[in-house]
């Protein structure tokens, strides 16, 4: 199996749409579950936070982690950050 790592090399050096879809495959069920915990359980601004979560490296060029680091964390954290500043605007969850 690819690690990873080995994909996101492969997304940066070369914008493989295949190692995209199989980073987001890899990790959508835990950004969306992260997702969801912060937006107290709204399903549809959960999957905006998701859609924003993987849109944003698609516009950057790059996930917000490091190839050698823990991604499935670095999107975990990026999807609470998302949810947390609101996804599309909408206002943060209340504590």
């Amino acid at each position: 199996m690819i690690t990873d790592g080995e994909l996101l090399r492969r997304y940066a050096e070369t914008n493989s749409e295949s190692a995209f879809t199989e980073l987001v495959e890899r990790h959508l069920a835990l950004v969306y579950s992260a997702a969801l915990r912060q937006v107290n359980g709204d399903a549809h601004l959960a999957q905006d936070v998701v859609q924003t979560v993987f849109a944003d490296p698609r516009r950057e060029g790059r996930f917000p982690c490091e190839p050698s680091g823990p991604e499935g964390l670095a999107l975990h954290q990026h999807a609470f950050h998302r949810s947390q500043s609101g996804a599309h605007g909408a206002a943060p969850p209340n504590p």
